[in-house]
């Protein structure tokens, strides 16, 4: 039998259980990917599950389950695709009721807008408004099942968001569905923040990972995952607006050039736009085409132009040095990590390797990103399982211990001629320090040999007051304090880091 994975999502047929609306099985096959134990999804179907199961005089677990994981599904279908109601519930009232207020609320429609079919962006959405109708569900349910103590079976009642239980209470207090719409009010509020950062933060860690996955590459949970940490750490999603400030300035500040200029060679399957073949276009102007044709882009299918270009030569591979050292700890590392980051996210935009090592006394963490999107941990030998976990990497070091440049440029400076043994082009050496230490004639001599042999070129970055040893700075291409300019940004324009 076929996997999921390598199957037309609409071939599935419809056999899911349901309350509202017309959930197929590849609906509910994305929300149980990402549905990983202490996830968003988990943690908020838990929530719902406690709720209905505590608002029953007959305490059925599975039966509660059963409940939650159809209410998420629907949730989340409604997010994230143009999923049909149907034409008379079949679930308990309580749950046309939730579906009701979801209607109600204005913001509910902006939100499945700002997903755009992206399923790790409604999991993220879905979790939140979830959590948020936890609190009020029991009473909701409790409500909707006290005529006889069973669910009423056709859900009619409440549909709209108005059943009779919701009109308050004799003394005036807010009933339990105006406290649940209020809830989820908030909680859209907050996932349409959500979904934004998270697609910011997604297309900061590595190009095209801000884009919703083709359809046969959404059954996996990596960029979920991946998601959710962002969503969560602060400082992560901190480093990754350094980074794209960083590369925003240097693409700003790099004049064009008709270098590698595009021609087109063929037809193609894909979802970029400005590439689509007039006949693609022209169903813009017919309602029924123009649903076509959303869902071949969704699927990235759509007929475009195949595009080729020569790129111009000598993007040889980056060494860099970070100093992670104690005198380095707070801004100045975070300046520094977010360095290292969008080395990598560039040589990982121009098809170049990079190597991004972090020194105290010695390199400690070093990671080696190839031309493919691989990564591989230099000191460990292990994989990453991708690109991403590697730049994750990079982010999360912390600073200890002293300082020794010899020891960090001569590991650098070995990896350089590694890669010129496996015939690189012209290498590029950044190093990003406070400069708390001297370079020695002998190291210097070995940069000066490659910069003559192979056209090496050197980057001395200071922060945190420092200053770059003479030496090194006699060899250095670019100089740049940190302090004073900030503008990290202009070297790697003059670097050709950010064409």
């Amino acid at each position: 039998m076929a996997t999921l994975s390598n199957q037309n999502p609409r071939s599935y047929s419809n056999d899911v259980e349901r309350f509202v609306y017309r959930t197929s099985r590849w609906d509910a096959r994305l929300y149980d990917v990402r549905r990983t134990d202490g996830g968003s999804l988990d943690s908020a179907e838990t929530e719902i599950r406690s709720a209905i199961y505590s608002a029953r005089s007959e305490r059925d677990f599975d039966s509660a389950e059963a409940d939650s994981r159809t209410l998420g599904r629907e949730v989340f279908a409604r997010l994230y695709s143009d999923v049909e109601r149907l034409d008379a519930p079949v679930g308990p009232e309580w749950a046309s009721r939730v579906h009701g207020m979801l209607d109600a609320i204005d913001g509910f429609s902006a939100l499945h807008d700002e997903i755009g079919g992206d399923p790790d962006l409604a999991a993220l959405a879905t979790g939140s408004l979830l959590s948020s109708v936890a609190g009020s569900l029991a009473d909701l349910v409790r409500e909707s099942e006290s005529e006889d103590g069973s669910d009423s079976g056709d859900g009619s009642e409440g549909a709209s968001g108005s059943g009779t239980g919701a009109a308050g209470s004799a003394s005036g207090a807010p009933s339990s569905e105006d406290l649940a719409r209020s809830a989820l009010r908030s909680a859209i509020k907050t996932a349409r923040r959500a979904v934004g950062e998270a697609r910011e933060g997604l297309a900061g860690l590595a190009p095209g990972l801000g884009s919703a996955p083709a359809a046969s590459e959404q059954v996996s949970d990596d960029r979920m995952r991946l998601a959710e940490r962002l969503r969560s750490d602060d400082r992560i999603r901190d480093l990754i607006r350094r980074a794209g400030r960083i590369e925003r300035i240097a693409r700003s500040t790099t004049r064009s050039t008709t270098e590698g200029v595009s021609e087109v060679y063929d037809v193609t399957r894909g979802a970029d736009v400005p590439r689509l073949l007039p006949s693609e276009l022209a169903k813009l102007a017919h309602p029924a085409l123009r649903a076509l044709l959303l869902r071949d882009l969704a699927q990235r299918s759509a007929m475009q132009y195949a595009l080729r270009s020569e790129e111009p030569l000598g993007r040889g591979p980056i060494v860099a040095l970070l100093d992670v050292s104690g005198s380095m700890r707070g801004e100045p590392h975070d300046w520094t990590r977010a360095i290292g980051m969008a080395l990598a996210g560039t040589a990982r935009r121009e098809k170049r390797s990079a190597t991004i090592a972090d020194f105290n006394g010695s390199v400690c963490r070093a990671r080696r990103f190839e031309r493919d999107g691989s990564a591989v941990d230099l000191v460990s030998g292990r994989e990453f399982g991708s690109f991403v976990d590697a730049v994750l990497d990079v982010a999360s070091a912390s600073t200890s211990g002293g300082t020794s440049f010899d020891r960090a440029l001569g590991w650098g400076l070995d990896r350089i001629v590694e890669a010129g043994d496996r015939d690189e082009s012209r290498a590029d050496l950044v190093v990003v320090t406070d400069g708390c230490d001297a370079v020695s004639d002998s190291v210097v001599e070995q940069m000066a040999a490659l910069r003559e042999q192979s056209g090496l070129r050197v980057f001395a970055l200071t922060i945190n007051g420092g200053a770059i040893d003479s030496n090194l700075a006699a060899v250095a291409d670019e100089v740049l304090d940190l302090d004073s300019t900030g503008d990290v940004g202009e070297t790697f324009a003059k670097a050709g880091w950010a064409r």
